[in-house]
């Protein structure tokens, strides 16, 4: 469990970023933020899940609905690894056959070209932390995440007001200091696998997983 409050925290990044007087809101959305962030592209053990199933002939949607606060990591056929494609460049094939990529839309996942057999699926995930709302609330992970949380948010902070070559700094400190400790651990991976969206800026905070 993490050794810092949500009220620690917070404190944290107010002097990372100068004591601005930003609204405890804002600081609290760039830590949670944050959060997602370490366990997404940690891809810590303790949130991943694992999902089989089996396709079926010509039909290129997988029967298992992906619920919002999941993020595919990996996704295998028939023991292969596809490879993902963003929807606004996935095209499917008229023709059927061993799918070789995917995507996501939504709540449904779609595979091409559509298999032309009963092919085993097996989807690896990973689950979004519950949210820091409280000031005593502490994350559920390892407490040695505590400053890489605080240097993501501050990174944050400093994309809000613009000042990008401080934001800049503190997005590679967060990416250092994250590979550094999942690379000397037994916890996850260290680099974020395909289909999995980390928000790197303020202005994607709104975007879907």
């Amino acid at each position: 469990m993490g050794l810092q409050t949500l009220r620690e925290l917070r404190s944290v990044v107010q002097g990372n970023l100068g004591e601005r007087g930003f609204d405890n809101e804002d600081v609290d959305n760039w830590i949670n933020t944050g959060y997602i962030y370490v366990v997404f592209k940690g891809e810590l053990d303790e949130f991943k899940r694992q999902d089989l199933s089996e396709t079926v002939i010509g039909n290129p949607l997988l029967l298992f609905t992906m619920e919002s606060d999941l993020a595919v990591i990996n996704l295998r056929v028939n023991g292969q690894k596809l490879i993902y494609s963003p929807p606004d460049h996935f095209t499917q094939s008229v023709y059927t056959g061993v799918p070789r990529k995917w995507t996501r839309i939504g709540h449904e996942i779609y595979v091409s070209p559509p298999p032309d057999s009963a092919y085993p699926v097996s989807v690896l995930s990973i689950s979004e932390p519950r949210r820091l709302v409280r000031p005593t609330d502490k994350t559920v992970i390892a407490s040695q995440y505590d400053h890489i949380i605080t240097s993501y948010a501050t990174h944050l902070g400093y994309m809000r007001i613009r000042e990008y070559i401080d934001a800049d700094v503190w997005i590679r400190r967060t990416d250092s200091l994250l590979l550094d400790l999942v690379s000397t651990s037994s916890i996850g991976a260290n680099t974020v696998s395909d289909g999995v969206w980390v928000p790197r800026s303020v202005y994607e905070l709104d975007e879907p997983l």
